[in-house]
């Protein structure tokens, strides 16, 4: 790949692009509080670039590849790293890097901020240029669709969600380059393999060898929550996922996460999610074409989403 050509143009952008997405009569204030959202891409789709310089952002920017294929260059060691759907960037201001299409065409959500909340961030370890794996789930939707709101109370929770996802990206991906507690390290796999049972506290003791009160304390050191919402939480994530990345029935996913009563799980996702599941699937799947039920069966296989330390 030659990157020697200037050439910083977008080939295509379907999806829209907003280099002002704050009203201007809210910019001072939501500034004062620490983070401003500066840019946003939402579903924008280009070709493939094979000609383009390594560029420098004024901002931090965080890039999820929702469609097509791509690729990141990172211009201080020369390496080039291939991109899936669900892999994201995250670069700091003043980085010389590029990213783009690969062999077909990039889809992207971005968002482009930057504050004293953000360099305090960066400071901390918690951003840093890297490439992340941030799923199948539209993550930064949610957070453009707050910022297009145009009410102060939208703005700043616009902000909050972004401050949680970094967070939230922080902790999934460095779980994947860390070793828990040998005991947990096994019971978290066996969690994750099969999303469908119904743990006890009692029982993941017994699995480790330990007390269940050394459990509840393993468990909040390790992944920084209590095994019950843990538990909670690794079943609407794997749900999120079947939704946005298969065809299976809405049943069908209540099946294999183990709840008798489909209504029961519609209830529960729409109350942790914040809407329902079919709602959720149409508006947060990814570009690419869902895989169809076949691709996933049988419902007991082992689970590839990644780090056991987070669903």
């Amino acid at each position: 790949m030659d990157f020697s050509t200037v050439d910083n143009r977008k080939k295509h952008i379907d999806g829209e692009v907003n280099y002002s997405p704050i009203p201007l009569a809210m910019t001072d204030k939501v500034s004062r509080s620490g983070l401003r959202i500066a840019v946003f891409y939402e579903k924008v789709r280009s070709g493939i670039k094979k000609t383009l310089p390594p560029r420098r952002f004024p901002y931090y920017a965080l890039t999820h590849l929702i469609g097509g294929d791509g690729f990141y260059y990172d211009h201080d060691d020369g390496t080039i790293q291939q991109l899936k759907p669900g892999d994201g960037v995250l670069v700091v201001p003043g980085k010389e890097h590029e990213y783009g299409g690969l062999e077909k065409y990039f889809i992207e959500d971005s968002i482009c901020f930057l504050g004293p909340t953000a360099d305090a961030l960066l400071q901390a370890g918690i951003i840093r240029n890297s490439i992340l794996r941030i799923g199948s789930e539209r993550r930064l939707l949610p957070i453009i669709q707050k910022v297009r709101d145009p009410g102060i109370a939208s703005q700043f929770e616009a902000n909050i969600m972004l401050q949680q996802l970094l967070l939230d990206l922080f902790r999934e991906n460095s779980a994947r380059h860390t070793t828990p507690h040998r005991h947990m390290e096994q019971l978290l796999k066996e969690l994750h393999a099969a999303p469908g049972k119904w743990w006890t506290v009692e029982e993941m003791a017994e699995y480790c060898n330990i007390s269940a009160n050394h459990l509840r304390t393993l468990f909040r050191t390790t992944t920084g929550m209590t095994p019950k919402h843990y538990i909670d939480q690794l079943k609407m994530k794997k749900a999120g996922e079947l939704l946005c990345s298969t065809r299976l029935k809405i049943g069908e996913i209540a099946d294999y996460l183990g709840y008798a009563d489909h209504y029961h799980f519609i209830r529960r996702f729409t109350a942790c999610i914040g809407i329902s599941p079919a709602r959720y699937r149409k508006a947060y799947s990814i570009v690419t074409p869902m895989h169809p039920a076949s691709t996933i069966l049988p419902l007991n296989a082992q689970s590839q989403t990644g780090s056991p330390y987070l669903p």
